[in-house]
Parts: structure tokens; sequence; C-alpha cells
């Protein structure tokens, strides 16, 4: 299965530049831009990442620490998943499988839109995510962890629509996925077998093309060595790596086809 990979843009915001860059670039302000990724291959619809369609709560959290400056903002051509989607013809409802990065809520956050979709993360992850609301809930709490989007994910869970994937394993044919960690415990790579060549996607465990190319670790981590093994990882596992919050994907696919791998 080949799948064509269509990016769907749905916000920006300015971060530090520490929290993108492992002790680098403390005295920067960087853009950085949010992502979902949809995949189509036949009758076959996968969104990779669900989005996040109300960005206050995390907002509310990163005015305090941050200034309102680094807020995330819908873009004037994003916002909603809902119209993203209906550009290409679909409705929350066609989607047959919602696989994610990480939980955090700018990935995870629609979850609720989707209750009819089976939803993928890597094995290893789901259970030390598990095991740290158990060990140090704090740390997997809102806003980072979206109160609704945590509760569908455990309703997925309880009526079977919760799909695991053992590394290297599909969650359907074209697309593997692996527990990477790094960025949080949850943290699951996926390799896509796309029209473009097979398609590294590492969500916020390598958040730029940058990045891996400097082989520096995102500096908002929970296990650097896990983060510099994900990328050793990412170079050999596809043609090229489709980053979740780098802003050269809009310049890259200026369509939001992805028509090209870039390694």
């Amino acid at each position: 299965m080949s799948f064509t990979v269509d990016v769907l843009r749905y916000g920006t915001q300015q971060v530090p530049g520490a929290q993108a860059f492992h002790q680098h670039r403390f005295d920067e302000w960087l853009t950085f831009d949010f992502h979902v990724f949809l995949l189509r291959d036949g009758d076959t619809v996968v969104l990779l990442d669900s989005g996040m369609d109300d960005p206050a709560p995390l907002n509310d959290a990163i005015s305090a620490d941050l200034g309102e400056h680094a807020c995330i903002t819908h873009l004037a051509d994003g916002g909603p998943i809902a119209p993203l989607l209906a550009r290409h013809g679909l409705t929350p409802a066609d989607v047959d499988l919602v696989a994610l990065t990480h939980l955090h809520d700018d990935h995870a956050g629609n979850l609720p839109l989707f209750p009819g979709a089976r939803v993928a993360l890597g094995r290893r992850g789901w259970e030390a995510h598990l095991a740290r609301r158990e060990s140090h809930p704090a740390l997997v709490a809102a806003p980072a962890f979206g109160t609704r989007a945590i509760a569908a994910l455990d309703a997925a869970a309880d009526d079977g629509r919760l799909v695991l994937v053992e590394d290297g394993a599909e969650a359907v044919p074209g697309l593997a996925g692996r527990t990477i960690g790094g960025h949080t415990d949850d943290s699951t790579g996926w390799v896509v077998d796309s029209t473009a060549g097979h398609l590294v996607v590492p969500g916020d465990t390598i958040w730029t093309w940058e990045n891996l190319h400097r082989d520096v670790p995102v500096g908002s981590h929970v296990d650097v060595p896990a983060c510099l093994d994900a990328m050793a990882w990412a170079r050999g596992a596809g043609d090229g790596l489709l980053p979740s919050h780098d802003p050269l994907i809009g310049s890259r696919y200026p369509t939001g086809r992805v028509d090209r791998a870039w390694a």
C-alpha cells in the first residue's frame, strides 16, 4: 500500500530556542507551525495525529509562563480539523484510523471528534504512559495531556478500537510504528509507505530537520538518550523526514501534497 500524503497546517507559535534545541539557542525565538498529515490509499483514510481545535487550555499555561506572544494561534487558512478535512472531500466520520505520535493535546486533542475511528500508538509507549499515570500523575496531566483527549483514548481502549503496535509492526498496511520515547514516554515514530517514498514521522521527538541534521535533541524532552537514539533510527528507517512542527514544510510542500522525501 502506498499512501498519498497531504499536509493539514492548522496553527503557529513562537517558541524559545532552547525548547527546540537542547542546550542551544537560548537567546532566540523560533517560529513553529502545527501540522496534521492526511494519508489516503483507495478507501483507507488515516490521520497522523488529530490536531487541536481548542488551544485555549494550553495557551492559558503558556501565557502564564512565557507571555501571550508565545501562544498558539490558528491560521486564517487553518484552524479546526473538520474544515481542513472538508477541503479534501472528507468528514471526521470518513477517518478509519488516527495514528498518534504522542498524547500531548496539540497532537491528540481532537480525538473526541473521531469516535468511530481506531486509534494507534506504540504498545511500549502506551504501557509507559499508564505506568507514569500511577507513578507521577502530574507529569501526564492537563493541560499538556488534555482531559477530553485522554478520556477519548481510554474509551477507545475500552471498546476495542485501540491498536497497540509492536516495534516495527504495521497499524495498517503501509504504516509501521515503533515506540521511540524521548519527548514523552509514549512517543511513537511512524514510517509511511507513500507515493513520495518511505517517510519517517517522528512527532516531537525530532521537531525539525535541523535537529536531525545537527544531531541536537529537542529541548522539550523526558529522555535525551532516547532522542539521540530516535534520530539514529530515523536516518535509516526511510527516505526522508516529515517533522510535525517545522515551518519549512510550508515552503517544501507549497501545494500541501508531499511529493518528495526530504532527508
